[in-house]
């Protein structure tokens, strides 16, 4: 990735770093248990009997569970879900600040094991790995910076909008091809994160870039820095939240001038009437312009 014409990479961050050593472990130990015969399917999530509690958190380390899976199969799908969670979470990390940015990432594993769980007596599918939560970490990182270049494949330039309308349609295609797998997870999980981040927008807490900080791994100026563990930066926003804050204030700013506009409208007519009054006398008035008086001299 790219900032200006120098290419740089972001440093990785606290929370992403203990993610990625979670993941090398669980892979370790995964590749050493699947040499020694053990059976690894328990450790996915199921649906109906072979379902057990902890598979809610077992099913997320575990990189291909069936039996005879290759190493290399397993050991390409971590180094992918490493690369992304590196390149992409590590940035977001330092916007959001550890906290906010591990609240995310788990409330995207859980989105996806909800969706698991409202399909599966359909689709009774195993699932398991971090999709869910690299999903939603890509949601959130095109939401805040739709038009950030990225390199696919660490070659090819594309805005993070056309990546992840890309990988919606790669996803269709699995689901078309069987891999309902792929599908519950990469689904449930930018879903949640989708409503994550509108929540924040609709109580007007913008999770959006600030003014200084890390220089990023794109082809934009520049990457926000921390905006702090306990609070998300109120500031202006770009992308989806600007365009929600802008139609807020729009509707504020319409609604103001609608009051305004009453308000004058209900001088003028005041105005008509006590002039009706001076001419003809109060007698002269209607009992509707008398109750309009009424509610004039109280709102005035």
């Amino acid at each position: 990735m790219q900032a200006g014409s120098q290419i740089s990479v972001p440093p990785v961050s606290q929370g992403v770093l203990r993610i990625l050593v979670l993941l090398g472990s669980a892979f370790v130990l995964e590749v050493i248990a699947g040499s020694m015969g053990t059976n690894l399917s328990p450790l996915a999530l199921h649906f109906g009997q072979n379902f057990h509690p902890a598979q809610i958190l077992t099913h997320i380390f575990v990189t291909d569970p069936r039996p005879g899976a290759h190493f290399l199969g397993r050991l390409i799908s971590v180094f992918f879900e490493g690369v992304i969670i590196y390149g992409f979470g590590s940035q977001l990390e330092m916007l959001w600040g550890r906290r906010h940015f591990l609240k995310y990432f788990l409330i995207s594993l859980l989105g996806g094991v909800l969706v698991w769980a409202a399909v599966g007596s359909v689709l009774p599918v195993a699932v398991w790995g971090m999709g869910a939560g690299i999903a939603g970490m890509l949601i959130a990182y095109a939401v805040i910076w739709p038009d950030r270049q990225v390199l696919l494949f660490f070659v090819f330039p594309v805005k993070m909008k056309w990546l992840i309308l890309g990988l919606f349609i790669f996803i269709f295609l699995f689901a078309l091809g069987g891999s309902l797998d792929t599908v519950v997870l990469y689904s449930g999980g930018a879903l949640a994160g989708a409503l994550y981040l509108f929540y924040h927008a609709r109580r007007g807490r913008v999770m959006a870039e600030s003014s200084s900080g890390f220089q990023g791994s794109t082809r934009s100026s520049s990457i926000s820095g921390g905006i702090g563990a306990e609070h998300l930066k109120e500031k202006k926003p770009g992308g989806i939240f600007g365009w929600w804050e802008s139609r807020k204030k729009k509707k504020r700013l319409a609604k103001k001038q609608a009051e305004i506009d009453r308000r004058i409208s209900m001088k003028e007519e005041v105005d008509r009437l006590l002039e009706k009054i001076s001419n003809e006398g109060m007698d002269s008035l209607t009992r509707k312009e008398k109750a309009f008086l009424d509610e004039a001299s109280r709102e005035f």
